[in-house]
C-alpha cells in the first residue's frame, strides 16, 4: 500500500453502491444469507424476482483517484445547467442550484488530472499514514474523495448449492467467480453486462442481462477483475424509485453522500476544481451511458470532526473488506401455489391443484453478475510529542 491508499483512512468509512439501490438510511444491498459454513444460501422464490446481495470473498478491489481533500465545512456539489430537473431525488430542491461547485473550505492532499490506480486486497491490516500526508492543524469537518466512475473488483462467490452461470457455455457448481465482464450502472434503465464496454450495450439493446459471473467446481486462483462503470443509479426510497446521482448512506461515524460526477478533469489538478452533477440521459432512444459521468465525488461528513494538532504524528488504518462482493442471482423459482419450506432436508416443495400435486424445483438457480458491494476504511489517530 503507498501513501495515497495511507491517506484514505481519514474517510473513517468509505462505501461504493451498486444498481440496486433501496433506502439510504441504511446500506444500499442487504448481507447475504449464509449457512454455518459461511456459503451463501440459495433461497425459492414465488415469481422470477432476482436476488442481489453483499458477501465476503473479494480478493481485490482497484479504484482510481484523481483527489482527496479536508474540509472545515461541508463543500456543495451544484448541478450543470438544466441536470437538476433530470434528476428524480433533488429535482424539487433548490439547495444545489446550477452553479459552481462550491470546495473553498477544503485542503487538497492529492489533486492530480490523471488518475493512481490503487488496490485495496487486505482485510483487517493496520496500516500508518505517513507525516506528510497529514493535512494542517485545523478542526475537519468533512472529506471528500475524487475517483473515476469505474472500478475493477475480483473475487469468487461460495454458494450452499449448485448454481448456474449465465454466459454461453452455461457451467455450473457450487462457487462463482467475476470472469473480465463489463458492469454497466445506468439507474432504472437497468444494468448492461458484456465482455467490453461496447459489447455491454448492444447485449442491453438485445435484451441480454447476463454473463457477469462464470461458475463451476473449482475456482481459480487469481479470477479476471469485472469492471464496474457508473453513470447514475436508480433511488428507491419513500414508496419511489427514480433516477438520481446521488446517494446517501449512514454510518457510526458520519454520513457518505456519494455524487455521480462530470469533472472537468484537467483542474483536478488544481486548488479550484470543476465537479458538477450531469444531466440524466434516460429518454426513449438513450441507453444511459450518454451521461456524462466520469467521476464519483465523495462527501464524508463526520459525526465528531477531526482534529489535526502539533501533537498529530500519524494515523492507524483498518481496513474492513467482509461484504465486498455483491451477487446477483435468480433464486429457484417456482408457480403461484402451497410452498412447503420446513422440509427436514431444508428443500422447499411446491403443492398445487385439485387433487394435490407436489412438485419440487428441477432447475439450478442462475448468477447474472458480481459487482462491487461496500468495503470500509477506519482511522484511529496517533498523538506523541510537538512537531514543531
Amino acid at each position: 500500500m503507498n501513501k495515497i491508499i495511507y491517506t484514505l483512512g481519514f474517510l473513517l468509512i468509505f462505501s461504493l453502491f451498486n444498481n440496486n439501490a433501496k433506502a439510504q438510511s441504511v446500506a444500499d444491498v442487504d448481507p447475504c444469507i449464509k449457512n454455518a459454513s459461511g456459503q451463501i444460501v440459495i433461497t425459492t422464490t414465488l415469481g422470477a424476482s432476482d436476488q442481489t446481495c453483499d458477501t465476503s470473498g473479494t480478493t481485490n478491489l482497484t479504484i482510481n483517484i484523481y483527489s482527496l481533500g479536508f474540509c472545515t465545512s461541508a463543500p456543495s456539489i451544484k448541478f450543470i445547467t438544466g441536470a437538476r430537473t433530470t434528476d428524480g431525488r433533488d429535482s424539487s430542491s433548490s439547495i444545489n442550484e446550477a452553479a459552481k461547485s462550491d470546495f473553498s473550505s477544503c485542503t487538497w492532499t492529492i489533486k492530480e488530472s490523471s488518475p493512481s490506480s490503487e488496490s485495496l486486497e487486505s482485510v483487517g491490516d493496520v496500516e500508518a499514514l505517513p507525516n506528510e500526508e497529514i493535512p494542517p492543524p485545523g478542526t475537519y469537518t468533512h472529506a471528500v474523495l475524487v475517483i473515476s466512475n469505474t472500478l475493477q473488483i475480483s473475487g469468487v462467490a461460495t454458494f450452499e448449492g449448485t448454481i448456474k452461470d449465465t454466459t454461453s457455455a452455461e457451467t455450473e457448481g457450487n462457487y462463482c467467480w467475476t470472469n473480465g465482464s463489463y458492469f454497466l450502472d445506468t439507474g432504472k434503465i437497468g444494468p448492461h453486462i458484456g465482455p467490453t464496454l461496447l459489447l455491454a450495450k448492444t447485449n442491453r439493446s438485445n435484451g441480454i442481462i447476463r454473463g457477469g459471473a462464470t461458475c463451476g467446481s473449482s475456482p481459480p486462483a487469481s479470477p479476471t477483475a469485472n469492471n464496474i462503470v457508473y453513470y447514475f443509479l436508480n433511488y428507491e426510497g419513500g414508496g419511489t424509485s427514480v433516477n438520481t446521482t446521488r446517494s446517501e448512506e449512514r454510518t457510526a461515524f458520519g454520513t457518505l453522500s456519494v455524487f455521480y460526477t462530470q469533472a472537468d478533469l484537467n483542474t483536478l489538478a488544481t486548488n479550484d476544481p470543476i465537479i458538477l452533477r450531469p444531466i440524466i440521459q434516460d429518454g426513449v432512444g438513450k441507453d444511459g451511458t450518454e451521461t456524462l459521468t466520469n467521476t464519483l465525488t465523495l462527501v464524508f461528513a463526520y459525526n465528531t470532526p477531526m482534529k489535526v494538532t502539533n501533537n498529530t504524528t500519524g494515523m492507524d488504518i483498518f481496513l474492513n473488506f467482509s461484504n465486498a462482493l455483491s451477487v446477483d442471482f435468480e433464486p429457484i423459482n417456482m408457480a403461484s401455489g402451497t410452498l412447503i419450506t420446513n422440509r427436514n432436508d431444508g428443500k422447499v416443495t411446491l403443492v398445487t391443484g385439485s387433487p394435490a400435486v407436489t412438485s419440487e424445483p428441477t432447475s439450478f438457480p442462475r448468477i447474472k453478475a458480481i459487482q462491487s458491494g461496500p468495503f470500509g476504511i477506519q482511522f484511529k489517530a496517533v498523538e506523541g510529542g510537538g512537531t514543531n
